[in-house]
């Protein structure tokens, strides 16, 4: 399903929780994942690592701060993010 980009990180928030309870039932209770699916879990861990060193990456630059928030002017003058 595609997603808009104001909200792609909360969208895709509630679809890894998803996933996150299959692997916890494949992992914890040998409860299998189909086939489709078990071709796509390595492309999964792979984003999902990618994601973390580019977090990381951010903020060892200072691009995003402790809380997660971006540090590169993306805020308006009263510190709060921009609303679309």
């Amino acid at each position: 399903m595609g997603t808009m980009s104001y909200c792609s990180i909360e969208n895709s928030l509630d679809c890894l929780g998803t996933a996150l309870e299959s692997l916890e039932r494949l992992v914890n209770e040998d409860t299998p994942i189909n086939e489709y699916e078990q071709q796509h879990l390595m492309g999964l861990v792979a984003t999902c690592k990618l994601f973390i060193e580019l977090y990381e990456a951010g903020m060892e630059d200072g691009t995003i701060d402790e809380d997660g928030k971006l540090l590169n002017g993306n805020n308006d003058e009263d510190g709060e993010d921009e609303e679309y």
